[in-house]
């Protein structure tokens, strides 16, 4: 979770779930009885039930070896009918409700993590996409799920429930989320918790003054407009110093909202709940990068407080205390006391498991051809490449110059060309378009710039390429300068918006130190992941380094940030040759980086391009065994040999692993580069993996290395012995400070 980018104006409690998502559902009659379930999966692992929770499945009608697979299943791999089956048991195993909120938890442990899960798009009435999404959660995402599961006696009435902890009064609408602060969650649902900070704080609790916009906060992230005063609200919490005082009173199921501030305002930006240790411990469960977890609170605080003095000094946010809130035993009766006999149900889609939950999505491309847009009228200048293309597959070049009332009048080449003719680090030049005639202006040659009389006569500048994701790729600083330009010709400037690979909610790596030096592969202080869509990251460019062109996104259609590029239904072009799939900007992010340095071939004049690491000297299944050991997550690693026909250790032999993804949710490709670095570090020293410095051919690829990397820090620490989760964690405050700023531009 993020806090407000205004404060303390609107500190937000989910911005890490913030509009999660869900289908088109209706306020309705209770779940009908006889909708149909999806079948379960079988899982790998057994569990032995005893003689009473046999005879409690018995007595349910349930089959006492799918309870057993349920029971050693994790929850997140639960679907509908597995859901409805495991809570009628769970309701006469676990009679307790604090016991099965803590065992729900537990069971869910290792669920991915994952923002926007719930789809962010500006709906009055109803949010677009499936209510939940069981595979993977955010911090509250996490703990609504759990509360739910636990209160609920079958799939019906959690996903009731679900409803009723989710909106305001269980109405579902964007403006009824309790998802914009911590305020609302905490009060439109004391039904099910009351806060006890005061109780258990004393006189050691802090006050503070929460000013909430709510008005301001939808008209200037979704243009909904509503008259809800601001208000200002009186709060407490404990600083984490007085935990102590706290332990004796907390119990299982409790909620906590983790206090953050700066410059006197406060806000709540991590939420979790407590989960009581055999021997009494105080453990916090919570969800949180890369997945849910558990972990005593004293070790929570630990993690979080250990900066605080480096972080007041860069004068970022800080962690404080803490509020907590108590499980209410008898949640349901308050429930039932507030809204009635009509409590709000809600009808799932004819299909509970839509077999495929996201709609067509029309590149931004699509939607400016529906009607001609903006561009009406204009002689427009379009940056692009092969990755230009319609959802149908036409390029764009053809599109627009076939649509009624847009002259295209000409084209601007970035790395690669128009056409996708040269080789990365050829230089491009200036020609005229074979197939259209029109002028073709190179931005990888004498220039990167456009030149001010390339510009001269033209109406808008456009630009429409399919990004990888990737820092260190240059079309995103081709979209720079030319923003620059767009800016000094007096001319707007359009992005036609394209996916993230990734889904957008992938952010990794450090974040570029510009001190260090700048260059087309490394130009801005961004993550290497930066999780962002073209036209977000154009308006990212456009404030935080201002640029100050007329700057207009045309944004997509139906596409929601968990989505990754297969799940969008699009035709993927090859945005440079050897990234003939989706799958493999990841695999560039993971490898590209220490491929500059030429001292392992990463696959470039292989089959599997960026997929594999090798050299002549390397132990195949050693380093395979090393790698394995480090229980990355989301990726697995096989021996193999291969001999690249071009490039490094062209002709040879080369031994190492191929780099399988198993679960690209999980997977984290920057810090996956930095084990698969250090690892080559450790164990093959003497062969210099990251460049030998006394050698000058070496000492220029050095120099790229580090450019792409966008420091010299990370190489310097390998070198001096730092392990990989050290340096990882070095850039992490940062990393935090970045995703802070990003989310003010943020579209989808």
């Amino acid at each position: 979770m993020k806090p407000c980018t205004q404060l303390p104006r609107f500190p937000l409690i989910l911005s890490c779930a913030l509009l999660a998502g869900c289908a088109t559902f209706e306020t309705a009659a209770p779940y009908p009885e006889d909708t149909e379930l999806s079948e379960p999966e079988e899982p790998e692992a057994r569990y032995f039930l005893s003689e009473a929770e046999t005879e409690i499945c018995e007595n349910l009608g349930l089959d006492p070896e799918e309870i057993a697979r349920l029971e050693a299943k994790p929850l997140y791999d639960f679907d509908e009918q597995q859901v409805d089956a495991y809570l009628r048991y769970l309701q006469e195993r676990r009679p307790d409700l604090r016991d099965r909120v803590v065992h729900l938890a537990r069971k869910n442990i290792g669920q991915p993590y994952q923002l926007h899960l719930l789809g962010e798009l500006p709906f009055e009435t109803h949010d677009p996409l499936p209510l939940y999404d069981l595979s993977h959660g955010d911090c509250v995402v996490f703990i609504e799920h759990i509360y739910a599961m636990a209160l609920g006696r079958d799939w019906p009435t959690f996903f009731a429930l679900l409803q009723r902890l989710r909106y305001d009064g269980g109405r579902i609408g964007v403006a009824t989320r309790n998802h914009y602060t911590e305020a609302d969650w905490n009060r439109n649902n004391a039904w099910l918790v009351e806060d006890i900070t005061d109780g258990i704080g004393g006189d050691e609790v802090t006050a503070f003054t929460q000013r909430v916009d709510r008005a301001g906060f939808l008209k200037n992230r979704y243009e909904i407009e509503r008259d809800i005063p601001v208000e200002e609200i009186e709060e407490t919490f404990l600083p984490f110093e007085q935990i102590e005082q706290a332990k004796p009173h907390l119990k299982d199921g409790d909620f906590v909202n983790v206090v953050t501030g700066r410059d006197g305002g406060y806000w709540v930006s991590h939420v979790g709940m407590i989960g009581l240790g055999d021997d009494g411990e105080v453990r916090f469960i919570h969800s949180t990068r890369p997945e849910a977890r558990e972990e005593p609170i004293d070790r929570y605080i630990e993690r979080r407080s250990r900066d605080i003095e480096e972080r007041d000094a860069e004068g970022n946010a800080r962690f404080h205390g803490f509020k907590f809130l108590r499980l209410r035993e008898d949640a349901l009766d308050h429930l039932r006391r507030i809204d009635g006999r009509d409590a709000p149900r809600v009808v799932p889609p004819a299909e509970s498991k839509l077999d495929d939950p996201y709609q067509p999505v029309l590149a931004g491309l699509d939607v400016l051809l529906e009607d001609g847009g903006p561009l009406k009228e204009k002689k427009a200048g379009l940056i692009t490449n092969p990755t230009g293309i319609t959802r149908d597959g036409r390029q764009n070049i053809d599109a627009l110059s076939a649509a009624p009332d847009v002259e295209l009048a000409a084209l601007f080449a970035p790395e690669h060309g128009v056409r996708g003719q040269y080789y990365a680090g050829e230089r491009v030049g200036t020609h005229e378009d074979e197939a259209t005639g029109l002028p073709v202006y190179s931005l990888y040659g004498e220039t990167r710039r456009p030149e001010s009389e390339w510009l001269e006569g033209l109406d808008a500048l456009v630009y429409d390429i399919q990004d990888t994701g990737n820092r260190s790729y240059t079309y995103i600083y081709t979209m720079a300068y030319a923003m620059e330009a767009a800016r000094d010709a007096g001319i707007p400037f359009f992005v036609l918006d394209r996916p993230d690979p990734f889904g957008g909610t992938l952010v990794d790596g450090n974040i570029l130190d510009p001190e260090k030096g700048t260059s087309f592969v490394g130009l801005y202080p961004i993550a290497y992941l930066y999780g962002m869509t073209p036209g977000e990251l154009a308006r990212y460019f456009n404030t935080e380094f201002e640029i100050g062109c007329d700057l207009r996104v045309i944004e997509m259609k139906g596409w929601r940030r968990s989505a990754t590029f297969e799940e969008t239904g699009l035709k993927w072009v090859l945005p440079s040759q050897h990234v003939p799939r989706p799958e493999t900007a990841y695999h560039m992010a993971a490898t590209g980086t220490i491929g500059e340095l030429h001292t392992v071939s990463v696959g470039i004049g292989f089959t599997l391009p960026f997929e594999v690491v090798g050299a002549p000297w390397i132990d195949s299944g050693e380093f395979a065994r090393e790698l394995r050991a480090r229980e990355l997550p989301g990726v697995e690693f096989r021996p193999l040999v291969l001999v690249p026909r071009y490039g490094t250790y062209e002709g040879e032999s080369c031994h190492g692993v191929q780099i399988h993804i198993t679960d690209s949710s999980r997977m984290r490709p920057v810090s996956l580069g930095i084990h698969i670095m250090d690892t080559l570090q450790s164990m093959y020293q003497d062969e210099h993996p990251l460049g030998d410095s006394q050698d000058e051919t070496a000492r220029g690829r050095i120099r790229m290395f580090n450019r792409v990397m966008g420091t010299d820090e990370v190489r310097n620490a390998l070198l001096e012995g730092a392990g990989a989760d050290e340096i990882i964690e070095s850039w992490q405050a940062d990393v935090n400070a970045f995703l802070e700023t990003r989310e003010r531009y943020l579209l989808y």
